[in-house]
């Protein structure tokens, strides 16, 4: 049975994933976006999704082509899912 996942802890979840990397400067992106990988709950699934989604979006038809701004909220997006379903699937409710 897949853990039970309350919106108010996903919202939480995105709202730090998103301040954490709204502060990343293009100098040292390289280096925030591993140490941030590196923090996460689950660092090699979150490797894994990222991976995935963002090898889909530089392959992706022009229609579905995001922003170059948009994916880093796709990857805060992508980190707060992971994080927040691994803390519920280890909690106690």
């Amino acid at each position: 049975m897949p853990p039970e996942v309350f919106p108010e802890d996903l919202q939480d979840s995105l709202n730090r994933q998103v301040n954490g990397v709204a502060g990343w400067s293009e100098a040292e992106f390289d280096k925030a976006f591993i140490d941030w990988i590196d923090q996460s709950r689950l660092p090699a699934l979150l490797t894994m999704v990222l991976a995935l989604t963002l090898s889909w979006l530089e392959k992706a038809p022009p229609e579905h082509q995001v922003r170059e701004g948009a994916k880093v909220l796709i990857i805060a997006a992508l980190g707060a899912v992971v994080d927040t379903l691994d803390e519920a699937a280890r909690s106690d409710y």
